[in-house]
């Protein structure tokens, strides 16, 4: 029995996630593909193939899939080194030379985003500058980069001004690249729940068994190696109710918010 593993996460945690999911699979008893990124494009055919597979995948697309009746089910969710809950939060970071303190003081800034269907890099932060009054202020000049890495990429070189970058991937990219490790953050907008580690078409033996192996990765050193690879302390269970504060934000499952 092989079991698909599917990533549309940031690639600067490949590696975590193919480890993760070969761990998971053979502990279940199943053998895993390798990990395959098809990207934001190939999302809908992915699902629409069926499973069983294992899909690392942003909370807004997987609640977006559930909605639209795919069968898919939340099972875990990572917790980062340092952090109590499986929680993330979109990140305002400034170029070097920036004199800014807070989100107020990127008014008249350009603004990198990662893309305007993106959850951490436009969605989240601009609900939370909402209820600040600051959304219009600080989103008024935007470039759409495609990817929190383009984002970091064109803050290092100073081609804009600030941007919302993931916490989890701003953190391992800060791990790898020196010059982004000295970018200085000036608001942490969140939080939100972390992306889930999901089944998509698995029957509830293997939903049950898949997130048991993934709790119990913190346990022995196999694991933790896995867990290592992507600066995640644990994962923790989570189930389908779990993504409820990003159901509720305005633009997820309705235009409001997007504009």
């Amino acid at each position: 029995m092989t079991l698909r593993l599917l990533s549309f996460l940031g690639e600067a945690a490949r590696e975590h996630y193919q480890a993760v999911g070969s761990v998971v699979a053979e502990r279940v008893g199943w053998s895993a593909e390798p990990l395959a990124e098809p990207g934001m494009h190939g999302l809908e055919s992915e699902l629409a193939a069926g499973g069983p597979a294992l899909v690392f995948l942003c909370g807004m697309p997987y609640v977006r899939a559930r909605a639209a009746g795919v069968p898919i089910e939340a099972l875990a969710a990572p917790v980062g080194v340092g952090l109590e809950r499986p929680e993330y939060a979109a990140m305002l970071v400034v170029r070097p030379g920036l004199a800014a303190r807070d989100a107020a003081d990127l008014a008249g800034c350009r603004l990198g985003v990662n893309g305007r269907d993106s959850y951490s890099g436009w969605i989240l932060p601009r609900a939370k500058l909402a209820e600040r009054g600051l959304r219009d202020a600080v989103f008024a000049d935007v470039v759409e980069t495609g990817s929190h890495r383009e984002t970091l990429r064109l803050l290092v070189t100073g081609e804009v001004d600030a941007g919302p970058v993931d916490s989890s991937v701003l953190a391992l990219e800060s791990r790898a690249w020196a010059a982004v490790a000295a970018l200085h953050v000036v608001d942490r907008l969140g939080p939100a729940p972390s992306p889930p580690v999901a089944l998509l078409g698995g029957e509830t033996g293997l939903e049950t068994a898949l997130r048991e192996a993934l709790v119990g990765l913190a346990g022995d050193a196999e694991g933790r190696e896995a867990l290592d690879l992507g600066l995640v302390a644990r994962f923790a269970a989570v189930e389908d109710g779990s993504y409820g504060p990003i159901r509720e934000t305005p633009g997820v499952l309705t235009a409001s918010g997007t504009d």
